[in-house]
């Protein structure tokens, strides 16, 4: 379910950024990249059932299930999040959120060199997600640091190059219309 705030239409850029980050949700996410965890589903607030079937997956495990080993987002997780998971799993398990803003926001800034935005660095679907929206809209990187080689990972792919030349040419359409 997509679901938006109709005040957020009035805002152009702000409309733009939000729907493709959430549609970055939508494809890193979908049927064709997760296997749907259906206990986990159905019980979100089960951390044992959680753990259970975190633990059956060989790949990054997400709240949907388990992401496919070729999937855009388990790749993404095993380049750019292996030295730093252990360490974000330990703050998300934090469950009074006024700490675990706190120790995220701490995180952030010791990381912020590999990340986008502060909230990239809230989980590794996060962190697809934003930077997917740095990727469709600003320009091609040459740069090395760790955030330009996140960028520059969805070029590794056809599919979501010609993905991101359609969505920047419907939106420049869209906004020399209204």
């Amino acid at each position: 379910m997509f679901e938006m705030d109709l005040i957020d239409g009035s805002n152009f850029p702000d409309l733009a950024t939000t729907v493709i980050h959430e549609f970055a949700h939508l494809l890193t996410l979908s049927d064709s990249q997760v296997t749907t965890d259906y206990p986990v589903f159905e019980k979100p607030d089960n951390q044992q059932i959680y753990d259970r079937e975190a633990a059956t997956c060989p790949n990054y495990f997400t709240l949907e299930g388990c992401s496919k080993a070729d999937s855009y987002l388990n790749t993404f997780f095993n380049r750019f999040w292996p030295d730093i998971y252990a360490e974000w799993q330990a703050i998300d398990a934090e469950t009074d959120q006024d700490l675990l803003d706190q120790k995220l926001s701490h995180f952030y800034q010791k990381y912020a060199g590999q990340f986008v935005s502060e909230y990239a660095a809230t989980s590794p679907s996060e962190d697809i997600a934003e930077t997917f929206m740095v990727f469709i809209f600003v320009p091609r990187s040459s740069g090395t640091t760790i955030t330009d080689q996140k960028i520059l990972f969805f070029y590794e792919y056809l599919e979501l190059v010609a993905l991101r030349e359609q969505i920047l040419s419907n939106l420049c359409t869209y906004a020399e219309n209204r």
